[in-house]
C-alpha cells in the first residue's frame, strides 16, 4: 500500500512547489521519497505496541493528515530509542482520514486512534460549563493537548510527543522518569525563546507563583496533580493568554500547571530545541520547530534511515 495521495487544487500544487523551493533538494528529496519508505520497508524488530495499559505512562501524539507521516517516523525512532513497550495513543486533530489510520494501525499494531468526533462527544461533558475551555478546543486543534490528553490518559502519569520529534539515542532522562511510578515531577523540553503571552512578573502578581520560562510543550512528562481544568478555565479568561496567539496557549496552560505544581522542570539541552541548522553531535533527540522543520526531512530522516530502514 501507498501513501494516501489526494488530489490537488491549484492553489495547492503551487503551495507544495514553493515549500519545495524554499526547504531546498535534500529536505524535498527525503521527504519525498525516504520518508514513505517507512510503509514498506519499517524495521520488525522494533518492540511492539501495547494493547492494554502497561506500568509505563501512556504516550500521546496529537496529530492530522499533513503530519501522520511524520508521526510514523517519531513513533518509530521512540520505539528505537527507548527499546521499550508503550501503550500509544494517537488524537486526531480532526483531519485524519481512513486510509491514513489504516496505515498507522498497520504500521503499529496495538495503536490507539481516537477521532476528533469521538473525543467531542467524550469532552463535551468534561468541559460542560467551562466557555473559554470550550471555545478554544473549538477553535484550535491544539488545545487536545491540555484537555484531551489528560481526560484520556489512562493513568496519573504520561507523555505527549509530538509529531515532529525525532530520537536519536536512548533517553535515559525520560526512561529514569517513567519507570518510578512514584515520580510526580513535570518536564518539558526548553523553547529556544519565551513562548507565553503571559510573564512572569504578571504570573506572580495575578497568581502568586513563579512562572517556569522558555517551556515547549513538544515533548513533555505530565502528572495529572498539574492539571486542573477549572484552573485552565480561569487563566484562559487572564486578559494577556486571551490576547495572545492560540497556538501559544495549550502550552501556556500546561506551563502554569507544572509551575503551580513546582516540581520538575527543563529537560537537559540534549534534547534539543534550537534554530541550528544542524542538531548537536549529543543530540538524544531533536524537536524540530517551525523555523527549521525542513530539517526534519534534510537532517532527521537522512540520519535514521540507516537504523529505522532496511
Amino acid at each position: 500500500m501507498v501513501a494516501p495521495i489526494h488530489s490537488l487544487t491549484p492553489g495547492r500544487a503551487w503551495y507544495l512547489l514553493r515549500r519545495d523551493f524554499e526547504r531546498g533538494f535534500r529536505a524535498s528529496w527525503h521527504d519525498h521519497v525516504t520518508t514513505r519508505q517507512i510503509l514498506t520497508r519499517l524495521r520488525n524488530d522494533l518492540p511492539t505496541l501495547e494493547k492494554t495499559p502497561t506500568d509505563l505512562p501512556s504516550v500521546h501524539v496529537l496529530t492530522g493528515q499533513e503530519q501522520w507521516l511524520m508521526s510514523a517516523w517519531m513513533l518509530a525512532s521512540w520505539l528505537h530509542a527507548t527499546e521499550r513497550s508503550w501503550s500509544v495513543w494517537i488524537h486526531d486533530d480532526g483531519t485524519l482520514d481512513r486510509q491514513s489510520c489504516d496505515e498507522l494501525h498497520r504500521l503499529f499494531p496495538g495503536i490507539h486512534i481516537i477521532g476528533r468526533r469521538d473525543a467531542d462527544l467524550h469532552m463535551a461533558p468534561v468541559l460542560a460549563g467551562q466557555p473559554n475551555a470550550i471555545a478554544y478546543r473549538a477553535r484550535h486543534p491544539l488545545a487536545l493537548k491540555c484537555f484531551d490528553i489528560p481526560a484520556m490518559a489512562t493513568g496519573d502519569r504520561f507523555i505527549i510527543l509530538d509529531s515532529d520529534i525525532l530520537f536519536f539515542q536512548y533517553p535515559h532522562h525520560i526512561l529514569e522518569w517513567a519507570s518510578n511510578s512514584d515520580d510526580v515531577s513535570i518536564w518539558f523540553n526548553q523553547d529556544p525563546q519565551e513562548p507565553s503571552p503571559l510573564s512572569d512578573a504578571e504570573c506572580q502578581e495575578r497568581l502568586g507563583f513563579r512562572l517556569w520560562p522558555q517551556v515547549n510543550s513538544g515533548l513533555c512528562l505530565l502528572h495529572q496533580s498539574a492539571i486542573h481544568f477549572n484552573q485552565f478555565e480561569d487563566w484562559l479568561g487572564l486578559s494577556s493568554i486571551r490576547k495572545g496567539l492560540d497556538w501559544r496557549k495549550e502550552q501556556t496552560l500546561l506551563a502554569l500547571g507544572a509551575s503551580q505544581l513546582n516540581q520538575g522542570g527543563m529537560l537537559p539541552s540534549t534534547y534539543e530545541v534550537s534554530f541550528e541548522s544542524h542538531s548537536r553531535a549529543d543530540a538524544i533527540a531533536r524537536h524540530y520547530i517551525g523555523a527549521v522543520r525542513s530539517q526534519f526531512y534534510a537532517e532527521g530522516v537522512r540520519r535514521l534511515r540507516t537504523t529505522l530502514l532496511r
